[in-house]
């Protein structure tokens, strides 16, 4: 019987990364049974990386967890979705201190969801960057997100035979495109930003650029944003969340945008599936230090949206550029309200791009085919 230690965030919050973790762990348990997680997410609000005494408390505790789950049973596999931050990379080099001391037989996976880990690195003293190669080498599988991520571990060349990739996945539970696609018939369009809101995801870029339309006499749309505000190290120096929350509200409030913007707060379960079936085009303009490849992107193509992205970490690697996927510059309102009035202005591209999207989806995206592809890896066999 096989049996697998996991370690990683689990909701709430609500992120891309923690759905998936659990979505992951609920199909083992079904799969295979033996299956335990260790939950790494935070249990107050809290800035990712910044070492608080709550937030070593947390660690402390996983990793107790963890010596007590390891020190009765020994598990075939220990997964774990390991941190690109100081702190998160000091718990994950003593939990594979722990593995190694308390079950050295146990296979050592380790899951980067983001895509910053070199710049992570070339951050660090040379002390940690000699440990982070040491857990690196030590560690059995690295698995990564996109093919434009292996780079991140060209600082350590001997890693390459352990590095796999593994898309991520829609995690709700359509399976394949239920007839979702773009009606050529509408009359308003509808955009959406359905992430965290956090800065440099690019939520007030898209504000901006909504005043841009507006004053252009653009007005054939309606926007909606879905998300929790979070805050971040890479916001603006000196910024407290709560201020940028306040501006945003304030202006979406205001005569001259209220009509055409909707803020929905956190979406979960049918309320979220609902809310992408009625969305036309999908917008995200990140430059979010951990961005990765955003699993909310891949929801959107699986409901036949429209992207508007940026060309940024493994975004390239899982949209057609001018196809279904559309770029923009972070950080310019001007560029991304030109690529929306584009698209506004153009109902045949918008339905070729929702058809891209929903057969990229169904031949690369669906659950299923990322759940194989873990599940050899975690257990040494296919489905």
């Amino acid at each position: 019987m096989n049996k697998i230690v996991m370690i990683g965030a689990v909701p709430p919050p609500y992120t891309g990364h923690s759905i998936s973790f659990l979505k992951l762990y609920e199909a083992l348990l079904e799969d295979i049974q033996e299956v335990s997680y260790i939950n790494t997410a935070p249990k107050n609000k809290h800035i990712t990386g910044k070492a608080t005494w709550s937030r070593i408390k947390e660690n402390l505790s996983v990793l107790k967890q963890l010596w007590t789950s390891l020190r009765k049973s020994k598990p075939n596999t220990i997964y774990v979705t390991k941190g690109s931050t100081t702190v998160g990379f000091i718990r994950d080099f003593l939990t594979l201190s722990i593995s190694k001391l308390l079950s050295p037989q146990s296979k050592f996976v380790i899951h980067l969801k983001g895509g910053n880990y070199d710049t992570f690195y070339e951050s660090q003293n040379s002390f940690l960057q000699l440990l982070i190669r040491f857990f690196l080498n030590k560690s059995d599988t690295i698995i990564a997100l996109g093919d434009s991520l292996v780079k991140m571990y060209d600082f350590c060349p001997k890693l390459k035979n352990k590095i796999i990739v593994v898309e991520n996945a829609l995690t709700s539970s359509i399976e394949k495109n239920q007839g979702v696609y773009f009606d050529l018939s509408k009359k308003k369009i509808e955009l959406l930003f359905l992430s965290n809101l956090i800065y440099t995801k690019g939520y007030m870029d898209l504000l901006k650029a909504v005043e841009i339309l507006i004053d252009k006499e653009i007005f054939n749309f309606h926007l909606t944003f879905a998300g929790s505000f979070i805050a971040s190290p890479d916001d603006p120096l000196g910024s407290d969340i709560t201020v940028f929350e306040e501006e945003f509200l304030k202006k979406i409030k205001s005569d001259k945008l209220k009509e055409y913007i909707t803020y929905r707060g956190v979406v979960i379960g049918e309320e979220k599936e609902s809310l992408l079936k009625e969305s036309d085009i999908f917008i995200l303009p990140t430059s979010y230090h951990v961005e990765g490849q955003p699993v909310s992107i891949i929801e959107a193509m699986a409901y036949g949206c429209a992207i508007i992205s940026t060309k940024y970490r493994s975004i390239p690697d899982i949209i057609v550029e001018n196809e279904n996927g559309f770029y923009t510059e972070y950080g310019n309102p001007l560029s991304l309200a030109s690529k929306i009035e584009e698209l506004l202005n153009d109902k045949e591209k918008l339905k070729k791009a929702s058809l891209v999207s929903v057969d990229l989806y169904n031949k690369r995206f669906q659950w299923k085919i990322h759940y194989e592809k873990m599940r050899k890896i975690l257990v040494g066999s296919e489905i």
